[in-house]
């Protein structure tokens, strides 16, 4: 008896693999593997791949209370009505000297950033609430699509 199983299921086995090589069954799978003339890719084939630095300048000593450019949400707003939203890498902070300006010292707080932005031709930038001037599409280009935006005091 074991040996009629283990025949019956050779001759299924040898029935299986004749029928995954037969042309035919190739031919019906041919048209599963070619890609669909309408698929829809959720990446943004002209997208914009902006690198680039948060600074913030202080004009007092460096302070962890203090609002900062690490670690925070930015929103891109495209002029088109797109918005792209990111997080700012970590912040390193600078201590510099006193000036006139700052007698106590000043803080200099620079955070990286990466965004992958659909074309627009112009973007706002908001980061801690506070709205960035505009900065066009050919600006970041010019720059070779690296840019630092620079935070108000």
């Amino acid at each position: 008896m074991i040996r009629s199983r283990t025949a019956a299921l050779g001759v299924l086995a040898v029935a299986a693999l004749a029928a995954c090589g037969s042309r035919t069954s190739l031919a019906g799978m041919e048209s599963k593997m070619r890609p669909t003339p309408n698929a829809t890719s959720t990446a943004a084939p002209t997208a914009i791949a902006l690198r680039g630095t948060f600074v913030k300048l202080t004009g007092f000593p460096c302070h962890r209370s203090d609002p900062y450019v690490g670690g925070e949400t930015v929103t891109f707003r495209g002029s088109d009505g797109t918005r792209t939203t990111i997080v700012t890498g970590s912040a390193n902070w600078l201590g510099l000297p006193a000036t006139s300006e700052a007698p106590l010292g000043q803080c200099r707080q620079v955070a990286r950033f990466t965004a992958e932005l659909p074309p627009a031709r112009r973007y706002v930038v908001v980061i801690n609430d506070r709205r960035l001037p505009a900065v066009t599409l050919d600006e970041l280009r010019a720059e070779g699509l690296r840019h630092t935006f620079r935070l108000p005091s």
